[in-house]
């Protein structure tokens, strides 16, 4: 298996989504990432631009059935911030 970054500390996002190896290839794999019951890469960058940013909260937009809306309500809960 590819060598795996060190796991960051807590509370913190990992850069890099996890990487499997399946046959001889390496697959990246955005939806096995997962913090604060949210998974996927929206998400990680959600916490990491909120984090890095030093944010209040996360303003978003999309229709009815988006799934961004539900991870930016997931990830403010997460970080104890208003969405």
């Amino acid at each position: 298996m590819a060598d795996q970054p060190a796991a960051p500390a807590e509370g913190l996002a990992p850069e890099l989504a996890p990487v499997e190896e399946h046959g001889g290839v390496l697959v990246k794999r955005e939806d096995a990432w997962s913090r604060g019951g949210v998974s996927g890469a929206k998400s990680r960058a959600m916490f990491s631009v909120v984090e890095a940013e030093q944010g209040v909260g996360i303003v978003t937009a999309g229709s009815r059935n988006s799934a961004q809306i539900e991870r930016a309500a997931l990830v403010t809960h997460a970080l104890g911030m208003p969405c």
